[in-house]
């Protein structure tokens, strides 16, 4: 978490120029393997896109590998992101989503703390 906060200001700028908030950009530095910055960078875009379909927990697990698996849960849920994340979110496969929403939760968090000093 520390390392990734060390790289901050290039992640809020990466987080401003793709419409989104820094604790979300935070979040997925911490689950990539993608260790250099473009690759990063177009992990974020694939990010941004999936989520305005799947919503964003979902499309953390879609861009940690699994959107085979996130699309097939879209489909048994008529195509609703929330109850599609709802019943996924039980299975082994949503990991990366879960583990998304945790860190972006403790990153807005260790943010606002800082903020407020």
């Amino acid at each position: 978490m520390l390392a990734v906060e060390r790289e901050g200001p290039a992640l809020r700028a990466l987080a401003r120029a793709a419409g989104l908030q820094p604790a979300t950009v935070f979040a997925l530095r911490e689950q990539t393997t993608a260790r250099d910055d473009a690759a990063f960078a177009a992990e974020v875009a694939a990010f941004r896109k999936l989520a305005a379909e799947f919503g964003e927990p979902l499309a953390a697990v879609a861009v940690a590998g699994g959107e085979a698996a996130v699309r097939r849960a879209l489909a048994d849920a008529g195509g609703d992101p929330a109850r599609a994340w709802a019943a996924f979110a039980k299975s082994p496969e949503a990991l990366p989503g879960v583990r998304f929403e945790q860190l972006r939760t403790r990153f807005a968090a260790r943010a606002a703390a800082r903020s407020g000093d």
